[in-house]
């Protein structure tokens, strides 16, 4: 949960990124130091360690300004937050993070169908 609430904070920054204050590669820093430490403080099993590596991809993810590269470092990402959801008993986590592959596999896949629609 806690990486969740950092993650809003998080969504806000990133949303703002065409104003300089935002735009800053600190904020990627300052985010995923947020969440080393609030796994620390927060840990209490081994698999307590999967949302919060998830969480720093996901934070290097949204702030790179390529959609394809943060499709493809969201698919382990959102694969990590499943395995946890499991691990948890998190009915809707397992079918949130389940949508979310879907996702990124119908994406990839109308991508391929695009590109070979473009090379004929």
């Amino acid at each position: 949960m806690i990486p969740n609430f950092l993650g809003v904070f998080r969504e806000l920054v990133f949303i703002n990124r065409h104003r300089k204050w935002a735009n800053c590669k600190i904020w990627v820093v300052f985010f995923i130091a947020m969440n080393v430490i609030l796994s620390i403080l927060t840990f209490k099993n081994y698999y307590d360690v999967i949302p919060i590596i998830a969480s720093s991809f996901v934070t290097i993810s949204l702030w790179i300004n390529n959609p394809d590269l943060t499709k493809k470092i969201s698919a382990p990402v959102s694969l990590s937050f499943l395995i946890y959801d499991i691990f948890v008993h998190s009915y809707i986590g397992i079918i949130n993070e389940s949508l979310s592959i879907i996702s990124i596999i119908i994406y990839f896949i109308r991508k391929i169908k695009e590109e070979k629609s473009d090379e004929q």
